[in-house]
């Protein structure tokens, strides 16, 4: 990650401008609904479970990855998140110009005149990172999206006097926003945030199903587990980075103070011990477990008070998950 400071602090510069014309994490609107459903763009995701969401009552949070996919499928999206600083992000979002009309008006001489058609985004929020890739930005407020920014958290090294996000913080103003290190589970953490009381999840799988044209040296750099109850993948591959992508999330569940089930197909997380399954029919039309009890319902509340407080506890970087579920709140 360290190497990419330099390109980010480079993006930090470029996106100032926009930053300070924009709205920052700070800003976040207080209304929403009680349900809401995290959506990423993992190869489980079927346009079928998509389609089903076109009636889905609450909120619904994507990546930028699967925003075009669910966008023209008719779902109403209330939240879009962004981390990518690489340009390819841009092309994620080049879609959005076709709703940005232009007319030519004859004043004696052709005069080219372009306005934007912003009622397809109108309800639509971008959170977004400062070190996103500023084409990007530029593409986002073409469109007329209403953007929140913030920053990430991003230390150089260890026993450094300053962290470099703090300094970011310094140039731009905006707060810092832990997330994991991958837009999937940002989204989720802006669903945390948000307090919803029950949150699905969707197309965030931290696994893929091993490639039959991989080379040896490809296989070499996974982990693989076996499946015999799944009746999709059976093998799955996790790489080195979804390990810790894998523990950060699982860490943020855990210190949810909402109901969070894992809506899709994919086994590490179906069969996960550390979240809830449970199919997507059933989150859709309210069917969930047995009743809190008065003590369960007590607990939300104070984790609730603690996460608005700032005093909630997330797992850190070189922690397991054994050791963050057992360890003592000071």
């Amino acid at each position: 990650m360290q190497e990419l400071i330099p390109e980010w602090s480079r993006h930090i510069a470029e996106n100032l401008e926009a930053c300070k014309k924009s709205l920052s994490f700070e800003d976040l609107p207080l209304f929403r609904a009680d349900d809401c459903i995290v959506i990423g763009a993992s190869p489980s995701l079927t346009d079928e479970e998509l389609l089903k969401l076109k009636d889905f009552k609450g909120d619904i949070i994507v990546t930028n990855k699967s925003f075009e996919r669910c966008f023209k499928r008719g779902l109403r999206i209330g939240w879009v998140v962004l981390l990518d600083a690489h340009p390819i992000s841009a092309s994620q979002f080049r879609w959005m110009e076709e709703f940005i009309s232009r007319d030519i008006i004859d004043f004696g001489s052709p005069v080219k005149v372009e306005y934007v058609d912003d009622s397809a985004f109108r309800n639509v929020r971008f959170l977004v990172s400062s070190v996103a890739y500023p084409g990007t930005i530029k593409l986002l407020k073409k469109a007329g999206c209403k953007i929140y920014f913030f920053n990430p958290a991003v230390s150089a090294k260890e026993n450094e006097p300053y962290r470099v996000s703090q300094m970011w913080g310094w140039m731009n103003n905006l707060p810092e926003f832990p997330h994991g290190g991958n837009v999937g589970t940002c989204a989720f953490c802006l669903a945390r945030k948000l307090l919803y009381k029950r949150i699905g999840i969707l197309g965030i799988d931290f696994c893929e199903e091993p490639g039959k044209d991989w080379t040896h040296e490809q296989a070499r750099g996974y982990e693989y587990f076996y499946y015999p109850e799944s009746k999709s993948m059976k093998f799955v591959a996790i790489s080195k980075v979804f390990k810790s992508f894998i523990a950060y999330f699982i860490g943020a569940v855990n210190d949810c103070p909402g109901a969070v089930r894992y809506l899709g197909t994919s086994p590490l997380l179906k069969f996960s011990p550390y979240i809830t399954s449970q199919s997507l029919d059933d989150f859709i039309n309210g069917v969930d477990d047995e009743p809190l009890t008065e003590e369960e319902i007590k607990d939300l509340e104070i984790s609730a008070q603690e996460l608005k407080d700032g005093k909630a506890i997330c797992m850190r970087p070189d922690e397991t998950v054994e050791d963050f579920l057992n360890r003592e709140v000071e």
